[in-house]
């Protein structure tokens, strides 16, 4: 299954939040799931450190 946000990776736009639900699903269900980020912004190296942060890094 496949999740996507596409955006402006910038303050405000939800990404932070679109990664963290996703984090938070991810725990709370075993299918198997990726998470499609499209866009990029002033925040690409924030959402790096969050993905990593989460433990994401397989999935998104």
């Amino acid at each position: 299954m496949c999740i996507g946000y596409v955006g402006r990776i910038d303050i405000d736009k939800g990404w932070d939040d679109a990664l963290i639900g996703f984090a938070e699903f991810k725990q709370k269900t075993n299918v198997a799931l990726k998470f499609i980020m499209v866009g990029s912004g002033k925040e690409n190296t924030r959402k790096n450190k969050l993905i990593q942060d989460l433990g994401l890094e397989a999935s998104v």
